[in-house]
């Protein structure tokens, strides 16, 4: 009887781990770290991620009109 509860107690563990190295391999856990990395807008200071993000002349902007240096929607027009 004994040897029947510690080999269930060794099966349940050896699920445990298995189930533990198994989720550690999971393709979620493996992200592009740039997909995490947070910059600041030079522009408007808005925090944004480094993938969504415009770099010009290794200056991070949003993807607001506003703020792109090159954008030809920030500048004033004579009405």
């Amino acid at each position: 009887m004994t040897r029947i509860i510690l080999l269930v107690a060794l099966i349940a563990v050896l699920y445990y781990v298995i189930k533990r190295i198994a989720a550690s391999w999971h393709p979620n856990n493996a992200l592009d770290p740039t997909q995490k990395k947070l910059v600041q807008c030079n522009s408007c200071g808005t925090h944004i991620l480094e993938s969504e993000g415009i770099v010009i002349h290794g200056q991070y902007y949003c993807n607001n009109p506003q703020c792109n240096p090159e954008s030809t929607q920030n500048t004033p027009h004579d009405d």
